[in-house]
C-alpha cells in the first residue's frame, strides 16, 4: 500500500495491484504496481491502443497469494459505454470508475 496524506495532514492509504500490459504488435510485456484509479485511467484509452492486453492481479489481499482479477473495459455494458469494473471471479467489484469518451 501507498500512504498518503490529504491536505490536513491525515495519513490514507491506496491499495496497489500488479499490472501486467502485454504489447501484440511487438510482443513486449511489461508489469508494475498500479493504484486502481491509474488501471481505471489506463482502461479508458485502450479504445486507442488495440494492441495492448492488461491484466490486473490482486497480491495485497491475502499475505502469500496472488488473485487474478477480471477486467471489463469499456464498451463491455452499451447501456453504459464508458463505465470500467475490475472484479474478483465470484462477481465483485474490486474497483470500477469511468473512462473518457473520446
Amino acid at each position: 500500500m501507498l500512504v498518503h496524506f490529504d491536505n490536513n495532514g491525515t495519513q490514507f492509504e491506496t491499495k496497489q495491484y500488479l499490472v501486467q500490459i502485454f504489447d501484440a504488435d511487438d510482443g513486449l510485456c511489461c508489469a508494475s504496481m498500479k493504484t486502481a484509479l491509474e488501471i481505471i485511467d489506463w482502461l479508458g484509452m485502450s479504445d486507442c491502443y488495440p494492441e495492448m492486453k492488461i491484466k490486473v492481479y490482486d497480491v495485497e489481499t491475502h499475505f502469500g497469494s496472488i488473485e487474478e482479477l477480471e477486467v471489463h473495459g469499456t464498451w463491455h455494458n452499451h447501456k453504459d459505454p464508458l463505465y470500467i469494473k475490475v472484479t474478483h471471479s465470484d462477481g465483485t467489484v474490486e474497483f470500477d470508475g469511468y473512462g473518457t469518451d473520446h
